[in-house]
Parts: structure tokens; sequence; C-alpha cells
């Protein structure tokens, strides 16, 4: 889609299906399906606010609360994500109880992710909608940093019904940017002895010349019918759980 934007498409959405290599459950399947889109000239607040009319829309109307990652981290375990000490993140009881040590935390980026997966978000009121925005720029490698503070970057994620339900940013726009970003990303990889991606040199030369100042977020479809339904689990939305297909 970015491709697209380069080459000079006006507001461009997509409605997809999409596929993780993780476990089935309540809350994934490996194949789901995404709304996903991008808008010209749009602010990260701007883009925020049409998500969030979007998840009404198919959800059901809820309040809106809207926090920054900094608010949420320090209210839901009681440490600044951006202050704390790497060996006061790694020592939070939730990494303990589920017989975890420091040792599989390889880089910071790692803890804060797991804690924002196993705290933060469980913390989150499931009866309204909760924006979080303001991520570290480490966990935001296709976003802006934000002018008025270089440690935040210009990313939201939006949750409801106890699940996260979109990502979106303003988006980088220096192609030289995105490589040195998603390099040093595969050589964090490569070092945890994760799978490595290839770079894909035709993105980067459409991407470089022409890629406009945009805002994008992309939605789950799936788990905002499963949450308009008022359903338990994924599997009751979905004609074919990966269990059947």
């Amino acid at each position: 889609m970015k491709r697209l934007l380069a080459r000079g498409y006006p507001d461009i959405f997509q409605i997809g299906k999409a596929f993780r290599q993780e476990e089935s459950g309540r809350r994934h399947n490996p194949e789901f399906t995404l709304i996903e889109w991008y808008r010209h000239g749009f602010s990260l607040q701007r883009m925020m606010g049409e998500a969030f009319e979007v998840c009404r829309l198919v959800a059901g109307a809820r309040s809106l609360v809207s926090l920054s990652y900094q608010e949420a981290f320090l209210k839901a375990t009681g440490l600044d994500p951006f202050t704390a000490p790497r060996e006061k993140l790694t020592s939070h009881p939730a990494i303990a109880a589920q017989g975890l040590t420091s040792s599989d935390f390889p880089e910071t980026s790692d803890v804060l992710n797991f804690l924002m997966s196993e705290v933060v978000e469980p913390s989150l009121d499931p009866a309204i909608f909760t924006l979080v925005h303001g991520f570290p720029r480490m966990l935001s490698s296709q976003a802006l940093v934000d002018s008025e503070n270089p440690e935040t970057s210009l990313r939201f994620e939006i949750f409801g019904g106890g699940m996260e339900l979109g990502n979106g940013y303003e988006e980088l726009l220096k192609a030289e940017e995105y490589r040195e970003r998603f390099e040093t990303e595969n050589r964090k990889r490569r070092e945890a002895g994760k799978p490595v991606p290839r770079l894909d040199d035709r993105w980067f030369n459409d991407v470089a010349p022409a890629l406009p100042q945009c805002s994008g977020v992309a939605l789950g479809f799936d788990r905002l019918i499963q949450l308009g339904m008022r359903a338990g689990s994924l599997d009751a939305v979905l004609e074919f759980p990966w269990k059947e297909s």
C-alpha cells in the first residue's frame, strides 16, 4: 500500500486476509482479516479519531479514554518505561510468575513488549475503548519520531473488550531511515536466533522518492465483530476456525 501511495494513489484502503504463525485461541487465529487504510495529510490525532469511529461503527458505541504509553505503563506496573533500568523491568513479578528470567529478554524492547501484553493490556477497562499513544521509538520501526518528545513516536494502539484492536502510525517518510531501522531490527533478530526477513529493494526503490505525508492504521476485523457480538471466542465469528480448516 505504501508503494501505491508513493506512485500517486489517493487515500487508500483494503480489507484482506493476513497470516501469522502463532497459536490459536479465544483471541487468536493464524488466519485473520484486517481493515487497513492510509490518509494523505492526516496527523496522528486525526487518524486516532477516525480509528475510534470505525471501531464504534463495527463493535458498537462505547466511551473512549486516551492515555499515553507512559501513563498506561506506570499505572499498571509502577514503572516508568522511559527511565526504569532494565534490571528493574525484568524483576517485575509477572516475569517470574511465568518462570522467566532476565536472560529471556535480550533487548529492552522485548521486556517492554512482554509487560505491555501481560500486565498493561489486561489492566485496561474492557467495557470501553482505550487509545494508547506515544510509544517508545524503539517499539515503532515505521513511525515518525515525535518532534516534541524525541523519546516517543507517533504511534498508537486501540483496545477494547480486553483485546488490542488496531495499530496505527503517522508514517516515517525517509526510505534510508526505514532501511537503517529494518537492518537494526534484523541484526537483533539474528542475534536472538529469530527468523530474519529479507529486505525488499523494490519496496525501497518505490517508497524512497515520493512517499507523501500520511497516517495509516490496521484494525483486526474479526476481533471487532467478536466484540460487537459479545462473543467469548473468535470461533463464534469465523466460518472456518483454524482447527476446522
